[in-house]
């Protein structure tokens, strides 16, 4: 009797690997959000100091200018440990566990 089926060991690695895949997407669709929101949440900011003290642009360009260094780091501290992850035999990066690259809270920094 032959059987075509896969095994269900090789199934279920198939399924865990698009999950991680979908996982590691959805995790770097957000970059995006994040530079947005940090620049949004600058500028508004530096908007509402400016019309508190009515020095008009000095705030709103001084928060617009950190709004966009915190995004700039949020995308590069976000991919750091993405490409970190995705190497093989790096133990202990930040926010891994160091066996399996499944994101915990274990880890040194």
């Amino acid at each position: 009797m032959d059987d075509k089926r896969p095994a269900p060991n090789a199934a279920r690695q198939a399924a865990y690997a698009r999950f991680e895949a979908m996982r590691t997407f959805g995790s770097l669709a957000t970059l995006g959000l994040s530079f947005v929101f940090a620049l949004i949440i600058g500028a508004a900011l530096g908007w509402w100091v400016d019309k508190v003290t009515g020095l008009s642009p000095l705030f709103f360009i001084l928060f617009f200018l950190l709004g966009l260094v915190a995004g700039i780091r949020n995308v590069y501290v976000t991919t750091r440990r993405f490409t970190a992850a995705s190497k093989p035999g790096t133990p202990n990066q930040p926010g891994t566990t160091g066996t399996t690259g499944t994101t915990g809270t274990t880890g040194t920094r």
